[in-house]
């Protein structure tokens, strides 16, 4: 779906401008937590193996790197930060989409370096897909910013209204 939305912006099946599919792997592990929402990233992505074209331990491999992205980001926040991500201070999201898009890059660039050198094309692909991930994360981030704003104001109001 992301490759049809974004058409103008996709490089090749792995790699586009615009890649929103990174921001629901980093949200799964935030509404979920961090096991239980890379585990869903994973059984979701192995749900999809008989509708692509790709039938291999490439698909497996990069299932695995889409669910350890955003598990190896979220550890690596706690620690820098000294505590967990508050999906309500955009300061946290922001260095957790970094943090996560730099991570997400190089891991997948690492298994393609083992399971299929073919898909390294250039240097430039990782950068690349790290642009492709940083902006669809932050597209995702900022949506998510505003709605749990927007929830917070509406249950401020009902709860301090004079009934």
């Amino acid at each position: 779906m992301n490759e049809k939305l974004f058409f103008f912006a996709v490089f090749n099946s792995h790699i586009s401008w615009i890649y929103l599919p990174a921001f629901s792997r980093l949200f799964n592990v935030l509404i979920f937590g961090a096991l239980p929402g890379s585990a869903i990233t994973f059984l979701g992505g192995l749900l999809l193996f008989p509708f692509v074209g790709e039938h291999s331990w490439l698909f497996v491999a990069n299932d695995a790197c889409s669910a350890l992205g955003p598990l190896i980001a979220l550890g690596f926040f706690r620690i820098l930060n000294d505590g967990p991500v508050s999906l309500r201070n955009l300061k946290h999201l922001t260095y957790l989409t970094l943090i996560y898009t730099l991570s997400n890059s190089l891991i997948h660039h690492l298994a393609w370096t083992f399971f299929d050198e073919n898909l390294l094309v250039n240097g430039l692909q990782f950068f690349e897909m790290l642009v492709g991930d940083l902006v669809g994360t932050f597209v995702g981030v900022l949506l998510l910013k505003i709605i749990t704003d927007l929830s917070f104001f509406k249950r401020r109001i009902y709860n301090n209204s004079p009934d």
